[in-house]
């Protein structure tokens, strides 16, 4: 609240040139709005952890195809060319000899070879599935990044806005204290009060001045802190919103059940025991017999100098069923089978362990929200009673109907009062940022 000085008598010609620069200062400074979605923006595009776990994302959905689970055939194209120079000698059962030196023999081939495996106990099947869930856990870990650090942004906006607030009060307070001085001076010169007001005044005016330098200065480090969560150079200046609305006011039945379906943790929780599940249905498909389908068409071509053959040519297809069941491979399978059973049942108690926690933690926040929200109400109720008094308080001193204790006690209260209010303020946004996370509801709209 800015103090109407044309309503006192003590306005001056002077103090008009001095607010009208104040004034043009403002709307000239370089320092431009940040709108919270601007700084939540800025702070994704530049973070270094959401970018990493989004190229992890991005592997997993690459990954994610029916060739990686083994659904596909495989086609090869195999060929080679060898040459040799030996000393040959051959004694064949007829008599007929060969002895040569130096001689020279090539062979060449060339084959495409298809093999496709048709039946592998349902296992490429479940690898499909199991990609499936690989690729959406990466998802849900990606908006877990992205949660926290919006949650990280918002908090850190909003203790800007809350200093940005209190600095302005400490501003404000800083005018009443010049103008407490003022008035005391007058009533000095007049005669109507000793000088031990006047030296009271200045007191109290130092000790403003001092607040000021003090509330400056972690203003200046709250901007550092919010620039620094955006990726951004710690001096860029700018400010903030003033305003602060109230309006997510959610009930807590439909938190307790969205918050189930939207947790994230929840949600990666719950994947990670649908993987347990079909590692075990993997590991099973190992009982079963493995059928797979060959099929080989090339061209092998071998030419001699000397032998009985001086060449040797083959083309044409080969083709086949092979088969593969394991009897016995030391009870690994039945064994890993176990294990896999144990897993899944840990797996399970990790998630409703967390939903316990999930629930536990939703209570507490709705709880603190709630009387946040009293709270606020309360402050703001007490910030217009105090606004009220202090004017009253400084009507009646500078008329000389009331003490200067009671002007300070007045205008102690009216700061107390809004810088509760403020605070209140912002207590209730840090809640609706828990509230929302915990709800799945934080980054909502937010692409991956």
């Amino acid at each position: 609240m800015l103090i109407n000085f044309v309503s006192q008598p003590f306005f001056t010609l002077k103090r008009f040139a001095v607010l009208a620069v104040f004034f043009i200062y403002i709307v000239n400074s370089g320092a431009q709005e940040l709108t919270l979605s601007e700084a939540i923006e800025t702070g994704l595009k530049s973070n270094f952890d959401i970018l990493i776990s989004r190229n992890d994302s991005s592997i997993a959905a690459i990954g994610n195809t029916p060739g990686a689970a083994g659904m596909l055939p495989q086609l090869n194209i195999v060929g080679g060319e060898n040459q040799s120079l030996n000393n040959t000698v051959q004694h064949t059962s007829t008599g007929f000899e060969i002895e040569k030196s130096g001689v020279k023999a090539s062979s060449y081939n060339l084959s495409a070879n298809v093999t496709w495996t048709l039946f592998d106990g349902m296992k490429m099947f479940v690898e499909r599935d199991r990609l499936g869930k690989i690729a959406g856990l990466s998802t849900v870990n990606l908006h877990a990044k992205i949660e926290d650090e919006v949650s990280k942004i918002m908090i850190a906006y909003y203790s800007m806005m809350k200093e940005q607030q209190l600095l302005k009060i400490a501003r404000d307070v800083l005018e009443i204290a010049e103008e407490k001085l003022r008035i005391t001076e007058a009533k000095l010169k007049a005669g109507s009060i000793p000088e031990v007001e006047v030296m009271q005044a200045k007191l109290d005016l130092n000790e403003k001045r001092t607040a000021l330098a003090r509330q400056e200065s972690v203003y200046a480090n709250a901007k550092v802190s919010l620039n620094q969560e955006m990726g951004r150079n710690a001096e860029t200046d700018f400010k903030v919103s003033d305003s602060l609305p109230v309006v997510y006011k959610p009930s807590y039945e439909e938190l307790k059940k969205t918050s189930m379906e939207n947790n994230t943790s929840l949600r990666a929780y719950q994947i990670n025991s649908e993987i347990a599940r079909l590692n075990l249905k993997e590991l099973k498909s190992f009982q079963y017999p493995k059928v797979g389908l060959g099929l080989n068409y090339g061209l092998a071509q071998t030419n001699n100098q000397a032998g009985l053959y001086l060449l040797n040519k083959n083309i044409g297809l080969t083709y086949g069923l092979n088969f593969t069941y394991n009897i016995f491979d030391g009870y690994n399978l039945k064994n890993k089978i176990r294990m896999a059973d144990v897993t899944i049942n840990s797996s399970d108690l990790q998630f409703h362990f967390a939903q316990s926690l999930v629930a536990a933690s939703l209570l507490s926040a709705f709880n603190t929200f709630t009387a946040d929200l009293k709270i606020l109400k309360m402050e703001e109720e007490n910030s217009e009673l105090a606004r009220s008094s202090i004017e009253i308080s400084r009507s009646r001193y500078r008329l000389g109907k009331s003490s200067l204790l009671e002007f300070n006690d007045a205008g102690n209260k009216y700061q107390d009062a809004l810088t509760r209010m403020v605070s209140s303020r912002y207590d209730v946004k840090a809640s609706e940022v828990a509230l929302m996370k915990l709800n799945g509801k934080l980054v909502s709209g937010i692409n991956p």
